[in-house]
């Protein structure tokens, strides 16, 4: 049985998941007739909650034939089930960058790490499987790396997690083989039809938009930004905007509507900081039913409070380190000690473009927009300018 859970006709991931079912069917003639071999692709899979929440592909098989008829790798390992995580990128050859086994991608200048994209998204699966199947441990996730328009003559001769454009099914079992079941006689991660069954339900779930989800999300899609007839239009991302009114005016959904906007129509990576965490829920959940995705390497639109973003930074510029127990009750101090480090040179541009590649998922961006910036302390607005300058914000 070959399934693709169509989300949308016409994305790029909904398009590699039909390739990779065609791929399978030259494998397996029957699969689309076979109670036997159970192939479930999931396009476009959203994993609520966690870090990385966006999956490009969730590839779930499984082949419950007797084990002698079992296909094997070409260590020997027989090929009964697997989960796997794919990251699609589309970018041309010349922009993306090898090191060894190690993936990036240049997207508007800035190189993206999709290697560290691609590990994280193996976790986000096992997790919320963990969190919504009860009584039930996460199964063994493999996350690949399928690069769309980059031959596999051009993918580094190395150990990698890396499929190149005209990979065939059995190269794609081998790389899951590789990097899970290269000491496994047999590789078996469903072992009963059941556990298969449950993930599959879960992942077969789709929110649904309410009457008022789809009148909030009319509203954020229509036109905001007439570069013929507004001035700021024009200038955004070239300076500094303020939007000025009182409160209740709808200063928060304008600046969600431009949001929309530029993502829509320029692909820009785009943050939106805010206090408020009820809204960063509320807004990621209008961002999913609208198909918004926050990706690596493309356009996107991330919705994070700011705790959580200068979290992120402070730890990329060494002031504090990970799981820092006290960083709530010296936050200002910690803000105060990075902004001397900018300020006296200590941490150059150079540094903070190096903090940016390594973390480019969490750190790179085309334009920052902030919520309710009136209420900002000055050291946040001055290490916002450090890091981004007065043209993105």
């Amino acid at each position: 049985m070959l399934r693709i859970h169509r989300l949308s006709e016409d994305n790029a991931e909904t398009e590699a998941a039909e390739l990779l079912g065609r791929h399978a069917c030259e494998a397996y003639p029957d699969i689309r007739q076979s109670r036997q071999v159970v192939l479930e692709i999931f396009p476009s899979v959203q994993c609520y909650g966690q870090k990385v929440q966006d999956i490009d592909l969730l590839v779930l098989f499984a082949d419950y034939r007797p084990k002698t008829e079992l296909s094997p790798s070409k260590n020997g390992t027989r090929i009964h089930s697997f989960c796997a995580t794919i990251e699609v990128k589309g970018h041309n050859p010349e922009s993306v960058q090898f090191d060894g086994a190690h993936c990036s991608v240049i997207y508007n200048e800035q190189q993206h790490d999709v290697s560290l994209q691609s590990e994280q998204q193996k976790y986000s699966v096992r997790n919320y499987i963990e969190r919504n199947i009860r009584n039930k441990r996460a199964p063994w996730v493999t996350n690949l790396i399928w690069l769309v328009r980059v031959p596999m003559s051009a993918i580094p001769p190395v150990e990698s997690n890396i499929l190149g454009a005209d990979f065939s099914w059995s190269e794609f079992v081998e790389k899951v083989s590789l990097l899970q079941g290269r000491h496994l006689s047999v590789l078996a991660t469903f072992p009963s039809r059941d556990y298969l069954s449950k993930v599959c339900d879960l992942f077969s779930r789709r929110i649904q938009a309410s009457k008022i989800d789809r009148k909030r999300m009319e509203t954020i899609t229509k036109n905001m930004l007439d570069r013929s007839r507004q001035q700021y239009a024009a200038k955004l991302g070239e300076q500094l905007l303020i939007f000025r009114g009182r409160g209740g005016t709808g200063k928060t959904v304008h600046l969600i509507r431009i949001a929309y906007q530029a993502y829509d129509e320029s692909g820009l990576r785009i943050l939106l900081l805010t206090y408020n965490r009820a809204l960063v829920s509320d807004i990621r959940r209008l961002l999913t039913l609208l198909g918004v995705k926050d990706a690596i390497g493309e356009g996107g639109i991330c919705v994070k409070t700011i705790h959580s973003f200068m979290y992120e930074w402070l730890l990329a510029l060494d002031v504090i380190q990970q799981g820092q127990s006290d960083f709530l009750s010296n936050y200002d101090a910690y803000k105060d000690d990075a902004l001397s480090l900018l300020r006296g040179g200590a941490l150059s541009q150079a540094d903070l473009e190096r903090a940016k590649a390594r973390s480019s998922r969490s750190l790179t961006w085309d334009l920052v927009l902030i919520d309710e910036s009136q209420d900002w302390p000055s050291n946040e607005r001055d290490l916002l300018y450090h890091l981004y300058g007065h043209r993105k914000a």
